[in-house]
């Protein structure tokens, strides 16, 4: 971590320092890293403040998902847009709304196990610089 003149500048190249981390930490395949953004702003009580503005679908790549419920169909069909997966166009391939459903349907059964590359970075990148 470069060595900054203002805290301001220090706890930006902190945040930064995550976010390369988390890019490490996390599969070449995920666009994820690449949507988070940082903001430090100050506080009342002279302290600063880092927000990472993270995707609606942050919490569950990190976090992971408990078994029980299904997750909304139409958001694993959006998913499944930007990410370019469609079926097959032959006769007897599901229509996207149907395979979207039967992921939708395991995600419910199984769940997702969290990453916690977040948490990893956060917790490998030092504040010892930061004073």
């Amino acid at each position: 971590m470069e060595i900054s003149n203002t805290p301001i500048e220090a706890i930006e190249a902190y945040a930064a320092e995550i976010l390369d981390r988390y890019r490490d930490l996390a599969p070449n395949s995920w666009e994820l890293p690449d949507k988070i953004t940082f903001t430090v702003k100050p506080t009342e009580d002279l302290s600063y403040q880092i927000t990472f503005n993270v995707p609606e679908y942050f919490y569950y790549a990190e976090h992971g998902r408990s078994p029980g419920r299904m997750p909304p169909v139409a958001a694993i069909e959006k998913w499944m847009l930007v990410k370019s997966i469609v079926p097959q166009l032959e006769s007897t391939a599901p229509s996207l709304k149907q395979a979207a459903y039967c992921i939708a349907r395991h995600i419910g059964e199984a769940g997702i196990k969290p990453t916690n590359y977040f948490q990893s970075a956060v917790n490998q990148v030092s504040t010892k610089d930061i004073a």
